[in-house]
C-alpha cells in the first residue's frame, strides 16, 4: 500500500469534514508521476503521531493538478500501539552518516534518536531542519511507519532518559562485564536503549560512565569493526530478536 505522510494531517478535522480528501501540489506530484497511483488505489495517510487512515483515489484532475481521495468514516481509521520502545544513542557522527541513520531510524521504528557528544565523535553540526523534513517524510512514505523518531541532542545523559534496560554494543570491548548473548528477554511495554559509539571508539571513561550511570550492559558482538550505519541495523536486529 502507498503511503502518504504530514504532520498536518489531523484526522479529528478529516473525519468530521466528510469524506473527500483533497490533495495537490508536490504530494499530487509525488503520487501521479513518481508512484503511478491511479483511480481506487488505496492510500494510507499517516501523520507520525501513530494514527492512520485508509483512503483511495476517487478522482484525479490533471488539469487542475488536484487529487481526491475518498474514506468511509471511523471505519478507516486507527491508531496503532507501538510494537516495540527502542531508542538509540549515537554518538554524534558526519553529516552524510547521520542523515542515512535518521531514515534508517525511521525505516526501523525507532522511538527515540539521541545524539550525544562523545570525545572521539565528530563536531556538531546544526541539523538542517528542511532537508531533515524531506528525509523523514521519505523515509515514513517508503516504510509506512505511522510513528516519527524524535530527535534530540543530549547532554548531560542521565536527565533525559527514562528507561529500563541499556545495551552497549561493542567487538571490543574486553575490560567490563559482558552480558549472554541468550539469557535474556524483553517486553513490549519496556524502554530500551542501545548505544552506538562513533568510528574511532569510546573511550575507556566512557565506557564505563555508559555502564555505571545508565546501568549498560555491555555485549560483545562477534563481528569485525563497524561503521555507524551498518552498527546502528545490527544492533536493533538483534534486540529485535529478544522479543521472538
Amino acid at each position: 500500500m502507498r503511503s502518504l505522510y504530514s504532520e498536518q494531517f489531523q484526522f479529528d478535522k478529516i473525519l468530521s469534514s466528510g469524506s473527500s480528501i483533497h490533495i495537490e501540489g508536490q504530494d499530487y506530484h509525488h503520487l501521479i508521476n513518481v508512484l503511478r497511483a491511479k483511480i481506487n488505489d488505496s492510500i494510507l495517510l499517516i501523520n507520525g503521531k501513530g494514527s492512520c487512515l485508509n483512503t483511495c483515489i476517487f478522482q484525479i484532475d490533471t488539469k487542475k493538478s488536484i487529487l481526491e481521495l475518498k474514506h468511509n468514516g471511523m471505519s478507516n481509521f486507527q491508531t496503532k500501539t507501538r510494537p516495540y520502545n527502542i531508542s538509540l544513542l549515537l554518538c554524534i557522527p558526519k553529516k552524510p552518516t547521520l542523515e542515512e541513520i535518521w531514515l534508517t531510524s525511521i525505516q526501523l521504528g525507532i522511538k527515540n534518536l539521541y545524539l550525544w557528544k562523545s570525545e572521539r565523535s565528530q563536531p556538531f553540526v546544526s541539523i538542517d531542519e528542511r532537508r531533515f523534513n524531506l528525509i523523514a517524510k521519505q523515509s515514513m512514505e517508503q516504510s509506512n511507519n505511522p510513528w516519527l523518531t524524535q530527535i534530540q541532542i543530549i547532554d548531560p545523559l542521565k536527565e533525559h532518559l527514562k528507561i529500563d534496560h541499556h545495551f552497549l554494543f561493542s567487538s571490543s570491548i574486553a575490560h567490563l562485564n559482558t552480558t549472554s548473548r541468550s539469557n535474556f528477554k524483553l517486553q513490549q511495554s519496556e524502554e530500551i536503549l542501545y548505544t552506538v559509539g562513533p568510528e574511532g571508539g569510546l573511550t575507556i571513561q566512557e565506557e564505563i560512565q555508559l555502564q555505571n550511570l545508565l546501568k549498560a550492559h555491555i555485549i560483545n558482538l562477534p563481528t569485525p569493526i563497524l561503521k555507524s550505519e551498518t552498527a546502528v541495523s545490527a544492533g536493533f536486529g538483534y534486540l529485535l530478536s529478544k522479543f521472538l
